[in-house]
């Protein structure tokens, strides 16, 4: 059996409680949940670095206040929106290592064991050139390989990538995902995990297998110590919360989730609620729908 921990990625939070008493208020108290995935959507790591270590600083002073935990630092929407470490352009690439570098020190001031997320997605004029794919693949481990040095250096215990629903993101399928993540775990100073997330399984590409994310669950469970939970119908990446309605239709269930871990070998899972509303929703509703997702899972767990 599996050991299997709750806690939530706080993206909820982005624009609406930005500040770190807000945040942590909501999920130690009102959720009653003690481990957070903070996201990077939250900072803007290029601000000045006494400024970071004023806010650093006050997060970390809050968080253990409440007893709160802050697991790991992940990538967000922001990010998403870019190809990083897979960008035509070498110069663009060689930034989005920087910015890595950036989230990387700023994670290791929060105290994370980890910090990842998306590593970027190649252009379709680079994804449908075999010479290009195949040099953009090698330079993203070489890039890889050097942040998990510069991670090691500061501290973090491992590295995480997230498979994404597009086939441009590369870990897109189960057996390309298995192979990406031993290779460069041959190469890397610390291991470089897979963070799953249960709605990303819904490339129009992929075959009925690779669309079942339980299937995900089973294959790559022992090799994912954090997993995103999300409602959703298989067939768009939605990040809806777990309330009543989407549980009708959506295709999440918690007890096939457990039993794919289970059957994964995997020592210790955290399940990461990953619950993005619309900016426009009303604050009250985020709150309510949040509260009634934990309460769910925590039949569960």
């Amino acid at each position: 059996m599996s050991k299997i921990k709750l806690g939530i990625n706080n993206c909820f939070a982005i624009k609406r409680w930005p500040e770190p008493e807000a945040w942590v208020d909501i999920v130690a108290n009102k959720l009653e949940l003690n481990i957070v995935q903070f996201s990077l959507d939250l900072i803007d790591l290029n601000i000045d670095k006494s400024t970071m270590f004023k806010i650093c600083n006050k997060i970390n002073d809050v968080s253990a206040k409440n007893n709160l935990n802050i697991q790991s630092c992940f990538t967000g929407l922001g990010e998403y929106s870019h190809n990083l470490l897979l960008d035509p352009d070498e110069d663009i690439r060689a930034y989005s290592v920087k910015w890595y570098e950036k989230a990387i020190e700023f994670a290791s001031m929060l105290n994370c064991e980890a910090v990842g997320g998306f590593m970027g997605a190649m252009s379709m004029k680079d994804f449908i050139d075999p010479f290009r794919k195949n040099l953009l693949i090698k330079s993203l481990i070489s890039n890889i390989k050097y942040l998990s040095y510069v991670a090691k250096s500061k501290g973090l215990k491992y590295l995480l990538w997230e498979p994404m629903p597009v086939d441009r993101e590369i870990l897109s399928n189960i057996d390309d995902t298995i192979k990406l993540y031993k290779e460069i775990n041959e190469v890397s100073d610390i291991p470089i995990y897979i963070n799953l997330d249960v709605g990303h399984m819904c490339s129009y590409n992929n075959s009925e297998y690779d669309r079942n994310p339980y299937n995900w669950i089973k294959k790559l469970g022992s090799y994912s110590p954090i997993i995103h939970i999300q409602q959703c119908d298989g067939k768009s990446d939605s990040h809806l919360p777990f309330i009543k309605e989407n549980n009708k239709k959506g295709i999440i269930m918690p007890q096939l989730v457990i039993e794919a871990i289970n059957a994964s070998g995997a020592d210790e899972v955290i399940l990461m609620l990953e619950i993005i509303h619309p900016f426009e929703y009303k604050e009250s509703d985020v709150l309510d729908e949040l509260k009634e997702s934990v309460e769910y899972w925590k039949m569960y767990i």
